[in-house]
């Protein structure tokens, strides 16, 4: 599935300012996310789930315009739509494939295929963690 991200938020907060400025483009059915801690990762995904609205820019997914601030287009979330929390100390006893298994199976209802749990481990350098 497409998905087109380009979008810009400031944050604010007791005379801090945290400013996400992101681009990319993912034309393949998995898509990894990454970077290091406060680096906007959660923010960009509640702003691609539609929980989090970008000062400006356009996010489009699957073909479908869900926001756009030139376009004046803001298309809220529907209902039974899934955001999994970030939580590290979740199922300690998981290895990453079965993590994945098991958020994958909760936030779209399918199982990650072996395959496409070893493609995720290689990219993010977990072969160690994965059985």
């Amino acid at each position: 599935m497409h998905i087109e991200v380009d979008i810009h938020k400031t944050l604010r907060s007791n005379g801090r300012v945290f400013t996400l400025d992101v681009k990319f483009a993912c034309d393949d059915d998995l898509g990894v996310v990454f970077g290091s801690s406060g680096a906007g990762k959660a923010l960009t995904l509640r702003a691609i789930a539609g929980l989090e609205k970008p000062d400006y820019g356009r996010i489009v997914v699957g073909g479908k315009v869900l926001f756009d601030s030139m376009a004046g287009i803001d298309v809220r979330p529907m209902r039974g739509r899934r955001l999994p929390v970030q939580d590290y100390a979740l199922f300690p006893h998981l290895n990453v494939e079965e993590k994945h298994r098991v958020r994958r199976e909760a936030v779209v209802g399918a199982q990650l295929s072996a395959n496409a749990a070893r493609r995720v481990a290689g990219i993010l350098d977990l072969s160690n963690c994965v059985d």
